[in-house]
């Protein structure tokens, strides 16, 4: 919804007092930086979200097949129920 003229008005004086108030800071302030930022900040949390997913997908898939070779008859690569976890025959 767009602003009335009343409040665009008050705002861009609002603007101009932060131009002349602080110029360092209101220079450092934009819609555009922070649109930038927001849209990194999303594209890296995706990034690591589907990193995860498939570590997580591989992961499951490696103790899974681990299990069911292990169950295997006649395969002797899994430890034995009595070694230390750290020991595989």
């Amino acid at each position: 919804m767009p602003l009335s003229e009343d409040d665009q008005r008050k705002l861009d004086e609002i603007e101009r007092a932060l131009y002349r108030d602080d110029p360092r800071f209101a220079a450092g302030q934009s819609i555009d930086r922070l649109r930038r930022h927001r849209s990194i900040t999303s594209v890296a949390a995706f990034l690591v979200g589907m990193v995860l997913l498939v570590v997580g997908l591989v992961t499951t898939s490696a103790i899974l097949w681990c299990q069911r070779s292990c169950n295997s008859p006649g395969w002797d690569g899994c430890p034995s129920r009595n070694s230390p976890p750290w020991f595989v025959t």
